[in-house]
């Protein structure tokens, strides 16, 4: 019997255990996926409240994928240029935003040769400016990237025949629809942000959020591959220093098609107020 030639490099692969998998860069957050990470081919969304950090999210992670040697599309649909690099500054550079406006031409050479260093220029491209989900994958194609971040889906717009814009919820399943399509055509990894319908007080402090907070949640269950749930609770706040401005608690058991453990999972990060970093509570 002769076995056709994609089952033996499938074979290859897992003998060799070549699998290109990108890392969130959080070690439990990792470990608690089958291939300690993304592999291509892969769609994540991250569900939150306002306030909830996703930004500082996604903003800590392009230096976790650069340092990877990977390069990362980063769509900005809220934030301009200017204010993204600030967070950006501050994460990979350990400032806080006021002191990155004081620049004097002595700290300019540090923090360029620091960039350079993470290859940032080259492996690293923002898009603010875009408006339509037709201008994602268009730089997809120019810029071949293994990460895209999206920040976020509901403000992403599209045209239908005829002019006009559709409504939130038609939107949101071509969204989905379209995103599952190009990163498996250009098999890369997305990550996905999320704003959630407007809960209580009560509810964005005391619970994670559940799939049916955001609209078109079950068109986004069915295209995801990870779906990860973020809340600032009340109750660890006052575990705060003051260098910690808050807490995130994060959890992987709205849909984790790839665990690499069956046992619910959750994660805190610390925020940092002054780096605006998100670092993993190991006391948790």
């Amino acid at each position: 019997m002769t076995i056709p030639d994609q089952y033996i490099q499938y074979l290859n692969r897992k003998q060799s255990k070549d699998v290109d998998v990108v890392k969130f860069g959080w070690k439990d957050l990792d470990e608690h996926l089958a291939y300690g990470g993304m592999q291509k081919d892969f769609l994540c969304y991250i569900f939150g409240d306002p306030g909830t950090y996703k930004t500082y999210f996604a903003v800590n992670f392009v230096p976790k994928v650069l340092k990877q040697g990977k390069r990362i599309l980063f769509f900005s649909f809220e934030m301009s240029f200017d204010n993204i690099m600030d967070r950006l500054l501050q994460v990979i550079l350990k400032k806080h935003i006021s002191e990155l406006r004081e620049f004097v031409p002595e700290n300019e050479k540090f923090v360029i040769d620091t960039l350079i260093g993470l290859h940032f220029f080259d492996r690293l491209k923002l898009v603010t400016d875009a408006k339509y989900l037709s201008e994602i994958e268009n730089e997809i194609v120019s810029f071949q990237p293994d990460v895209v971040i999206i920040d976020y889906l509901q403000i992403i717009k599209s045209k239908i025949s005829g002019g006009g814009e559709q409504n939130d919820y038609m939107k949101i399943k071509m969204f989905t629809m379209a995103l599952q399509e190009i990163k498996k055509k250009y098999q890369i990894r997305i990550v996905c942000l999320v704003q959630l319908k407007r809960r209580s007080e009560e509810d964005r402090h005391s619970r994670l959020p559940r799939k049916d907070d955001a609209r078109g949640s079950s068109d986004i269950e069915c295209s995801a591959d990870l779906i990860i749930g973020g809340y600032r609770p009340d109750s660890e706040l006052e575990k705060c220093s003051q260098m910690d401005r808050g807490i995130i608690k994060l959890s992987t058991t709205l849909k984790n098609r790839y665990a690499s453990i069956i046992n619910p999972f959750m994660i805190k990060l610390k925020y940092n107020r002054v780096t605006g970093e998100l670092t993993q509570d190991d006391n948790f």
